[in-house]
């Protein structure tokens, strides 16, 4: 799964070893376990920059239970749901290249990408051409 973060998120995630958001966010829940997180930082950045192994994932926790997590110096709309997904994280680690956004949209929403795709792409364009190529198949 591909994530956008801010830099204030991503130190969060960094420190707790730990990616959350709210449930509704999440939808239906991925028919496959959910291996990796990869994080992906807009703005001036424009780039996937880290990713992490999912060690658990604890959907519907309450908000009380991820409050200490919550407790930042900005507050986000987001933050005001009733329920959360909880992913624990190994080590986040740093990519060695970037997978930058160029001329490619950004990334906005939760994408899922195998790991296979992920590990090919160079720029977030080969994520986008793999996922048109994948339903050309479809047709």
């Amino acid at each position: 799964m591909i994530v956008p973060v801010s830099e204030d998120s991503l130190k969060a995630v960094i420190q707790h070893k730990k990616y959350i958001c709210p449930s509704r966010y999440i939808g239906r829940r991925p028919r496959r376990r959910l291996k990796f997180i990869a994080f992906y930082k807009g703005g001036s950045i424009g780039a996937i920059t880290h990713i992490a192994r999912v060690v658990n994932v604890t959907f519907n926790v309450s908000s009380p239970g991820v409050s200490a997590f919550l407790k930042t110096p900005k507050q986000s709309i987001w933050m005001n749901e009733n329920e959360f997904a909880v992913y624990d994280l190994q080590k986040i680690i740093p990519l060695k290249y970037k997978i930058v956004k160029n001329d490619s949209s950004a990334i906005q929403n939760r994408s899922y990408k195998t790991f296979k795709q992920f590990a090919k792409a160079r720029k977030l364009e080969d994520l986008y051409i793999q996922m048109q190529k994948a339903s050309e198949k479809r047709l």
